[in-house]
């Protein structure tokens, strides 16, 4: 993106350079003929050059301004797909810096509310999920405890094949759990 807008500034304004270089060439071919009694334009070829030595020196200028703007018009939208990428990675998520484009600077603090937004929803579930699991597992475990002792305890098989599938059961749960 950044070699496109360089290639752009330098194709918007070079030719308005060359074109200045032309006219003012022309200027000054010109007012040489029409005044020949002027000791400075009696040295063409020298004003010619100095003329020729602007023009590249301005477009020499021109190309570096490019450069530099098309660095400074590229880096808000570098800034907001790092955001992006950081996001979309699950790495720690940062406030945003401001970038100066008051539109990419909203586009970044909507992303940025929004995934921390997402972020505290995703740990409250995560709390919520660990604090049932441990809630279920205590319950469970004397639950499995009580029915391993009454498999064990009784003489009745009726009982005995009962509580080894509830203890199976039980079981499946914590595994769940």
């Amino acid at each position: 993106m950044q070699q496109r807008l360089f290639r752009f500034f330098v194709i918007a304004i070079l030719p308005w350079v060359i074109l200045l270089a032309v006219v003012a060439n022309l200027w000054f071919l010109d007012s040489n003929q029409s005044s020949n009694s002027s000791a400075f334009f009696m040295n063409s070829s020298a004003v010619s050059f100095g003329i020729q030595a602007i023009v590249g020196l301005t477009a020499t200028l021109v190309v570096l301004v490019s450069q530099v703007l098309a660095r400074a018009t590229v880096r808000p939208f570098e800034t907001l797909l790092s955001q992006i990428n950081l996001i979309t990675t699950r790495r720690s998520i940062t406030p945003p810096e401001e970038t100066g484009l008051p539109e990419v600077d909203l586009t970044i603090n909507n992303l940025y509310l929004a995934a921390t937004d997402a972020q505290r929803r995703l740990d409250a579930e995560r709390t919520l999920a660990a604090d049932v699991s441990h809630q279920l597992r205590s319950p469970l475990t004397a639950l499995s405890l009580r029915l391993e002792q009454i498999s064990q305890d009784t003489k009745d098989t009726k009982v005995h094949e009962d509580s080894t599938a509830a203890l199976g059961q039980v079981d499946r749960l914590v595994k769940l759990v």
